[in-house]
């Protein structure tokens, strides 16, 4: 049943029956899987009571029994005090069994039925081995296909002219706030206009903010949203309501020439909620929105000098250079063979370029171009007579279709998160690996392959790539275009894979398997009392929590998250020792302080996540967690060495505070943890502290015995006054990092610099990620970070001499750089960071002010000389500065960039603006210092 299941999961147009059929069978399996989970949970329940009982027995027999022992009857039959408890035990477990073989003799006979319905249907599909539907291609490790990152650092296609016809408009001398209207139907572009809008206008305005809106948006969530990109520090929870929200914008915003897109707005009373909280100043402010809905478009855009933008599909040129590009990674002219085929599958597409990357992405799995010519004449051929959007509706169920059979679990679950939701890549592998959608393969571990069939979504264009300021070429997440999230919501539905909030009502389902709860307000909550959960496999809230559903009735779950939730409490988990089957458990909010005792219960537990929570200590129970694969917390206190021996499947612990001599002697036991690759400890002894030696010490001695485990992560942080200089001593008691180390960070609590490198640093020969901040007294320091063979990105504090980059850093693609002292210093010279692509700089601007008045130097000197550079990102602290200061160094760093003949692409933002002094405030402060 399994093998037909996949078969006829691998068809392109299932029918109606089809998917009917398919539906019963999944919900069969489930309730199978249930049934055996419940069967052997209160098995082993009643194995735990009997067991107690017995000894319960034993203990209050012994007490009564006479010192010599009873004779047996004539009979030779004996009586025994454990007789009756015996009995009762087989009674109970007589009718436990008896319960489970009903249960499953009717799961049996739903099964026999499906069967019969099959055959009945004459449903269409071979059974399929696991290995054809579980196929990946010619390897079984998926990476990133390097075409698809190399589209990442090209402009797009066809967006030069339209945006620079939008840049003309914006420029216009209207002093009032106008508004530009970008629309057009789904995947043709709009998003990707908006942004490259956003990324070409920094010059010209004062603040800017991109922020999403979707079909139901929380108002406030998007002015909050605007807020934390004006005022990075901003501190957000003391907006609690969309009014406050409204206010503090209005109030950031009323003297600043702004720059707002607002993405995807579905209705008119969104956009009116939301412009309420944009001031119309007179400081040339513009507002940029994007919309599917031309009634939207007009309403928005109504004043004289606004202005409608309506988007076109590609022409036939601009269509083939996206297909090329994606497909080949240039823009070349085909061969004169394969384009009458390249003209017919363009042809296809229509112009949209989401449809044709799907297309590529797609056809790019193989290079023959006999595979191409039968998949267009056998599935893509057909699909000519379709308009633009069912058309684009068909290529997305193909692709579908295509993808391996576990993976289309894992693209169905996506659903779970709302449009344009930043899904983490590690949150979002660890709940298919507990929802059991990842399957075992060989040697590779669980972990392994849920990274290749998450790499593998991303080939195929099904999601887009989310990355770093650090790492633009290791995703760390994704997001999912609104085309696509349209039609893999409607799938889940159709599938009942997955349910959201906004179907409880409209679509009312029998039973529930996953649950999705997208909450804006409080009042939104309204999850229906005849509604039946007690199935669910995973429960997810984003937003209110005031009405979360009853743990107790959700014994089944395997996945709890509520990190996105909102107002969580202590006592929202009073029963979560009821879920005895969970998996993965994840939590969020600043109210959230303690977990229950009987967090101890959940026995299959493997991945605990507390780090948006204010959860500092673990109760004794936790020991009981003997599956525990993670556990994450901002910061944990007070773990017992005893807990080691017992936790031996531990991969992933951070953050663990060492400020204890029992804490101490944890981090010493962990040595015993062989399978741990991700480690983070923050140390917190002060640096006066009594027996502060000794504990450092017996700190790097600890350090030292796990780095012949396999650590591959390691990140050590200190509390302020708590430096970590010892680190980098040399001697008897020197560290020495792992060896195979792919990423270490080594983050001070205060303004503290280590004096010198730690020295074996240059034995971590896979080393691709540091962090550190140094005091660089000689060039041998630096050199030993400048000749890390496989080091990527460099996240590089400084102060002390000028950096002078000769050589080395032969694989370095991103180099952060922060000097806080005597201006910016970092010069490079001929042949330097041959591969480097983006600079990130951070300074504080009085620093960089006595540079440009006494040395009349440059901030970054030989830019021209590093031939890859694409990216220049400038981040200036304006703490204490004159904001007269701010805008001469602004000015020069810019004149820095732009002396170089190439063409980058740059970025500056503002830290601490609230902080910085304007001319009248400077003025009164000189006074009363004179006074």
């Amino acid at each position: 049943m399994s093998a037909i299941m996949r078969g006829s999961a691998m068809m392109e147009t299932p029918d109606v029956q089809v998917m009917e059929w398919m539906r019963q069978v999944r919900e069969v399996t489930y309730d199978a899987e249930d049934c055996v989970d419940l069967f052997m949970h209160q098995a082993a329940r009643k194995q735990s009571r009997s067991s107690s009982s017995i000894l319960t027995a034993l203990v209050r027999q012994k007490s009564q029994e006479p010192i010599l022992p009873r004779r047996s009857s004539g009979s030779g039959s004996a009586t025994s005090p454990r007789s009756p408890t015996r009995s009762l035990v087989v009674l109970a477990r007589s009718s436990s069994r008896l319960s489970f073989a009903e249960q499953m003799r009717q799961l049996v006979a739903r099964v026999a039925e499906a069967n019969d319905r099959h055959k009945r249907y004459k449903v269409p599909g071979e059974p399929a081995s696991d290995d054809t539907a579980d196929d990946l291609g010619s390897c079984s490790v998926v990476t990133i296909d390097p075409q698809l990152i190399l589209m990442q650092h090209t402009d797009p296609v066809a967006m030069e002219g339209p945006t620079q016809e939008l840049h003309e408009h914006l420029a216009k001398e209207e002093k009032h706030a106008t508004v530009t209207s970008i629309v057009g139907m789904a995947g043709i572009g709009k998003t990707t206009l908006a942004t490259q809008v956003y990324l070409t206008t920094q010059e010209r305005f004062d603040c800017r903010a991109l922020v999403y809106v979707g079909r139901r948006p929380s108002v406030r969530r998007v002015l909050l949203n605007i807020i934390s990109q004006l005022r990075r520090n901003y501190k957000q929870e003391d907006i609690t309501n969309e009014h406050q929200a409204m206010i503090t914008l209005r109030d950031l915003l009323h003297d600043k020439r702004y720059l707002i897109i607002i993405d995807d707005i579905w209705s008119i009373s969104a956009w009116k909620a939301i412009s309420c909280a944009l001031p119309q100043n007179d400081h040339g402010s513009r507002i940029v929105m994007t919309t599917r809905n031309h009634d939207v478009a007009r309403s928005c855009s109504s004043h004289p000098s606004d202005y409608i933008y309506e988007m076109k599909t590609l022409g036939d040129s601009d269509s083939k250079k996206l297909f090329h590009r994606r497909v080949f990674g240039s823009e070349e002219v085909c061969s004169h063979e394969c384009r009458a085929l390249h003209d017919g599958i363009l042809k296809i597409c229509g112009g949209l370029p989401l449809t044709i990357v799907v297309v590529a992405s797609f056809l790019g799995r193989t290079a023959k171009l006999e595979e191409w010519e039968m998949i267009y004449n056998s599935t893509l051929s057909v699909l000519e007579k379709y308009p633009l959007l069912q058309g684009m509706k068909k290529i997305l169920q193909i692709s579908y279709a295509n993808l391996p059979f576990p993976i289309k679990s894992c693209f169905l679950y996506l659903s779970t998160f709302p449009k344009n939701y930043k899904i983490d890549k590690d949150r979002l592998v660890w709940r298919w690996i507990a929802e059991g959608f990842i399957p075992e393969k060989g040697e590779e571990s669980l972990w392994g392959t849920g990274i290749s069939y998450f790499n593998e979504l991303i080939n195929r264009n099904l999601v887009q790539p989310v990355f770093t300021n650090d790492d633009d070429y290791d995703p760390v997440g994704c997001t999912v275009h609104g085309a696509i999230h349209d039609f893999v919501v409607l799938l889940s539905s159709e599938e009942n894979f997955v349910t959201l909030d906004e179907e409880l009502e409209s679509m009312p389902r029998d039973v529930i398997r996953r649950l999705s709860l997208n909450y804006t307000k409080q009042e939104d909550v309204t999850l229906p009392l005849d509604t039946d959960i007690s199935k669910a496999r995973s429960l997810t809230v984003l937003g209110c929590t005031q009405r979360m559903p009853n743990l107790r009735n959700l014994e089944l779950l395997r996945v709890l998250d509520l990190e996105g939730a909102e107002g969580l409490e202590n006592r929202s988990l009073e029963d979560i020792g009821k879920l005895f089957n969970l998996k993965y458990l994840a939590l969020g909010g600043e109210r959230f302080t303690e977990l229950p005792g009987a967090i101890g219960e959940l026995q299959h537990l493997e991945t605990l996540d507390m780090r948006q929570t204010m959860v500092h200590k673990l109760p004794s129970s936790v020991e009981k967690l003997q599956k525990l694969i993670r556990l994450l917390a901002h910061v944990l206190d007070h773990i017992p060495a005893d807990w080691v021996e017992k936790m031996q499947g531990l991969q992933e612990l951070s953050m663990v505070s060492v400020n204890s001599e029992r804490s101490l002697k944890f981090v010493a036991e962990l040595v015993k943890l062989k399978q741990l690759r991700i480690l983070g400890v923050k140390w917190c002894f002060w640096d006066d502290g009594d027996g502060i030696a000794d504990r450092r010490s017996h700190l790097v001695s600890s350090l030292n015995k796990i780095s012949q485990s396999n650590i591959s992560s390691l990140s050590i942080h200190s509390d302020a006054a708590c430096s970590l200089g010892f680190l980098a001593d040399s001697g008897e008691y020197s560290w020495d990092p792992p060896y195979q180390l792919q990423k270490l960070v080594l983050k001070e609590g205060s303004s503290s610099y280590f004096s010198t490198v730690p020295k074996n640093l240059g034995k971590c020969s896979y080393l691709t990620f540091l962090e550190i901040a140094i005091n660089l007294g000689s060039e041998e320091d630096f050199l030993i970070i400048a000749n890390l063979p496989a080091l990527t990105i460099l996240r590089l504090s400084a102060r002390g001499k000028p950096i002078v980059i000769k050589q080395g850093f032969e694989c370095l693609k991103v180099l952060w750089f922060q000097r806080c002292e005597d201006g910016l210093g970092l010069v490079f010279e001929p042949g330097a960071v041959p591969q480097l692509r983006k600079l990130c700089l951070n300074f504080k601007v009085r620093s960089q002010q006595q540079q440009l008045e006494e040395k009349q130097g440059r901030f970054v000197s030989g830019l021209e000389q590093l031939s890859s550079l694409k990216h220049v990102n400038v981040n200036i602290d304006c703490d204490g500065a004159m904001s007269t200061e701010v805008e001469s160094v602004e000015k020069a760093i810019k004149r820095d960039i732009h002396v170089n003949s190439k063409k980058l692409k740059f970025e500056s933002s503002r830290d601490n603006e609230e902080k910085m002094i304007h001319k009248m405030e400077g003025k009164v402060a000189a006074q009363e210092d004179s006074n």
